[in-house]
């Protein structure tokens, strides 16, 4: 899909949208090294998110959520990594790697220390909270109590002080259990999907 969706950009952005001629654009190495990066996410090859005169000769950011590919497919590394190892029968690991990076994302929001840059950081805390709660699914109470407190802690956060680094904080602490809690308890059009997918199935 990656693959696909690069090269139909680059397809369509050169016959309809470049002020070069087709040719031109697809020719360039702006262009031929978009698609050869953007076809990998490999760690410090992709992503490419300049692509010069894609639609006029003073804008080059092209695509820019493309960034957080090369994030993600390293976590996905690092998940099969520890799942060679055999950590999949310690889910304690798991949450450890989960500190580690809100330890690394709180420590860089805040110029305290630096143990990695501070989107790895918070990849790998939102990343790996999601993979321990998975893996302690069965101890995970999905509380109406708990999601109050959540939500009220956002609250706080966004009417009490207009320090964004107070805000990234509380929004990262929270996020992982309330996303689970509204996918799983209230009613509606998310639970009725849910049930008809395992009809379905």
């Amino acid at each position: 899909a990656l693959w696909v969706s690069s090269f139909l950009f680059v397809v369509v952005v050169g016959l309809l949208f470049s002020p070069l001629s087709p040719i031109e654009f697809w020719s360039r190495h702006d262009t031929v090294s978009y698609l050869i990066k953007n076809s990998t996410m490999l760690p410090g090859v992709g992503a490419q998110m300049r692509l010069p005169f894609a639609f006029d000769v003073t804008h080059t950011e092209f695509n820019t959520s493309l960034w957080t590919l090369p994030l993600e497919l390293q976590m996905y590394m690092l998940l099969s990594f520890l799942g060679i190892i055999g950590a999949l029968r310690f889910p304690i690991i798991f949450a450890f790697v989960a500190c580690f990076g809100a330890v690394g994302f709180i420590g860089d929001s805040y110029g305290w220390f630096h143990l990695l840059d501070i989107d790895r950081a918070r990849f790998i805390f939102m990343f790996f909270s999601g993979s321990s709660f998975f893996l302690f699914r069965k101890q995970v109470p999905m509380s109406g109590i708990i999601a109050a407190a959540c939500i009220a802690a956002l609250a706080a956060a966004a009417f009490l002080t207009s320090n964004h680094g107070v805000h990234r904080l509380v929004l990262a602490a929270v996020l992982p259990f309330l996303t689970l809690w509204f996918g799983f308890v209230p009613g509606g059009t998310i639970q009725i999907g849910r049930a008809s997918c395992r009809e379905r199935v």
